[in-house]
């Protein structure tokens, strides 16, 4: 049993690296394209489309060694910031930022996570994790600071919970690992489930 993870996020690869000692990374390369009135279908494409796109670019590369004589399980996912009917993913710009923080100060939002696994190229896991947090009021010097900080620029709503994110959060119910950028607690049922019937 060998696991693959498909994405290039540091935050998944620290996540991860809790429950599994040794796993392999692949990249996909793919546009990140979201059907808002489809939202939790176009999300779970898009988790299965990085999953399966990150086995193929690791089968190129490594087809020609004895690697694939195990099976190979691949982990897709994504993750959405989604504040009333809005989504917001990673800001384009510092104006975007700067509006982002806007909505997202004083007021509650979501956090959803698709998971997709696939066993070689079938899928065999498929989940969906909410999370709702609720901040509290940012001031202008603070949004300021933080988008002078650089922290949250590659990450969707703008904002890191695990760095400096943290301060301005009122409530969290549901998953932290979640809002991190991969809900590892659900995860892991799975992967106990996996682990037991080998």
């Amino acid at each position: 049993m060998k696991w693959l993870l498909c994405s290039g996020s540091p935050r998944r690869k620290d996540v991860l690296s809790m429950i599994l000692d040794d796993f392999f990374i692949s990249i996909p390369e793919i546009a990140e394209k979201l059907d808002e009135k489809k939202l939790k279908k176009s999300l779970e494409k898009l988790a299965y489309d990085k999953a399966m796109e990150g086995y193929k670019n690791f089968n190129s590369k490594n087809g020609s060694q004895d690697f694939y004589d195990d099976e190979i399980f691949s982990i897709g996912c994504d993750t959405i910031v989604k504040v009333k009917n809005r989504i917001l993913g990673k800001p384009e710009d510092e104006n975007q930022w700067k509006s982002y923080l806007d909505l997202l100060s004083d007021n509650k939002h979501e956090v959803w996570s698709h998971v997709v696994v696939l066993k070689n190229e079938k899928k065999i896991i498929s989940f969906l994790e909410k999370s709702k947090i609720w901040f509290r009021y940012i001031s202008e010097p603070e949004k300021k600071r933080y988008i002078l900080s650089g922290e949250g620029a590659d990450a969707a709503g703008g904002y890191k919970i695990q760095g400096y994110g943290i301060v301005f959060t009122r409530k969290i119910r549901g998953s932290l690992s979640n809002v991190i950028g991969f809900p590892v607690e659900k995860f892991i049922k799975y992967y106990k489930s996996l682990s037991t019937k080998r």
